[in-house]
């Protein structure tokens, strides 16, 4: 699978019938071993509505935004927000990971 490239090392994977059983993590590979929380106001910026500020009725046409499976806001144009959101990860104003 290319999206395991430079996570997990190929080489030191069995064959046979242990294949996809065991993986080990690749030199290059990266673990997180804390969480660090995005502050909701760089979400703001990025064209984020809070739920507090939202009816019912104005769920219609917008974009639920989660963050780390809680739901936290809304978008009207969710290209917008990712392409905004992507700005500020690759500047390092929040974090990448």
């Amino acid at each position: 699978n290319p999206s395991y490239w430079g996570k997990v090392c190929f080489l030191s994977t069995p064959d046979g019938e242990n294949c996809g059983l065991v993986k080990n993590l690749a030199v290059t590979g990266l673990v997180s071993t804390s969480l660090l929380d995005v502050p909701l106001d760089k979400l703001v910026d990025c064209g984020m509505e809070d739920i507090d500020d939202s009816s019912l009725s104005s769920l219609h046409g917008r974009f639920k935004i989660f963050l780390n499976g809680e739901w936290v806001g809304l978008c009207e144009d969710s290209i917008t927000f990712v392409s905004n959101l992507k700005n500020l990860r690759r500047s390092l104003i929040i974090n990448p990971q």
